[in-house]
């Protein structure tokens, strides 16, 4: 073969077996269904949703149509604004105040079992109670507002996150404690 001819043979391309081939024809479909179908079924809904107004001739004010909350979107957009923001600041006012109480908690209840048995019960109580009926109570005893309604966001949050936490904490493989105590480490340490 001459320098010429070898030239233009082209190089040889790696052939797909048909197991790669459906295989990527399903990441294919896959990657296109993992935007199209969320926008499909969004939009199924907004015209379910109308369809069920204008077929059971619902008044507006027990549920509005999607076309009357967009109208209200765009003309008080303003006011809503406000009560967004007001909103978004006091829930992660809320979230802050939950992760920072019940992880510390957590950890308290993580050092000490007889902190854990004596508290965690009423922890529960707390979140078993519907905070619909004791938020009347708080904005009754509460003079501010907002500060009514960050403990109302507080008390939901603050359970979920000394549970998830003291779980956590609790689940420490006891092969790593036994290493732990092998090796004299600090309480400080073991936690850290």
């Amino acid at each position: 073969m001459t320098l010429a001819e070898t030239r233009h043979e082209a190089p040889a391309v790696p052939q797909m077996d048909a197991e790669e081939a459906k295989r990527a024809r399903t990441r294919r479909i896959e990657n296109i269904a993992k935007w199209t179908l969320p926008v499909v079924v969004l939009i199924a809904t907004i015209w379910l949703w109308d369809r069920i107004v204008v077929w059971n001739e619902i008044p507006h004010y027990l549920l509005p149509g999607p076309g009357r909350v967009w109208d209200s979107l765009t003309t008080d957009w303003e006011i809503l604004f406000d009560a967004m923001l007001l909103t978004g600041r006091i829930t992660l006012m809320a979230l802050a105040l939950a992760v920072i109480g019940g992880a510390g908690l957590a950890i308290l209840f993580n050092q000490s079992k007889m902190l854990e048995m004596s508290f965690y019960p009423y922890a529960v109580i707390l979140q078993v109670t519907p905070v619909v009926a004791i938020a009347p109570l708080i904005f009754i005893y509460v003079d501010s507002k907002v500060a009514g309604m960050l403990l109302c966001a507080w008390l939901v949050a603050f359970f979920p996150v000394l549970s998830s936490t003291t779980l956590g904490l609790n689940s420490v493989d006891h092969n790593l404690r036994d290493l732990f105590n092998i090796y004299g480490a600090t309480r400080w340490q073991r936690l850290t």
